[in-house]
């Protein structure tokens, strides 16, 4: 598995996952559990299976990030040391929201880039 993380190769669908999605970073400080790391067949797999629709794509990472998560009890912090949530649930969440932003009616017509990402 690959770890390949470079934002100034245009069309590089990976490291455009790996930002949006804040894992960018290699281990010990990837998104998953144990500071691991998505490798880049994961963010490719992911990308295939939503249709090559790019923005889908990060959520399901997100999903697959909330699943590994929910086996371990940690949180982590949302602002003041204070204020934690699980760590599962605000993966869980962050796709929900992308995905729920990605709801176009029937009769809007949406132009998308190569990307997935809109461009109407």
């Amino acid at each position: 598995m690959t770890f390949y993380y470079n934002i100034d190769k245009a069309g590089d669908i990976s490291s455009q996952m790996r930002l949006e999605t804040g894992d960018n970073r290699i281990d010990p400080s990837g998104i998953l559990p144990e500071g691991k790391n998505f490798s880049n067949e994961e963010f490719d797999f992911f990308y295939s299976e939503e249709g090559d629709d790019f923005w889908k794509a990060v959520a399901r990472a997100f999903e697959a990030a909330s699943a590994r998560w929910s086996a371990y009890p940690s949180s982590i912090s949302m602002g003041s040391e204070s204020q934690s949530i699980p760590a599962a649930d605000n993966y869980a969440q962050r796709a929900k929201d992308i995905r729920a932003q990605q709801v176009v009616p029937e009769s809007v017509s949406v132009i998308k880039d190569d990307y997935g990402i809109d461009t109407s």
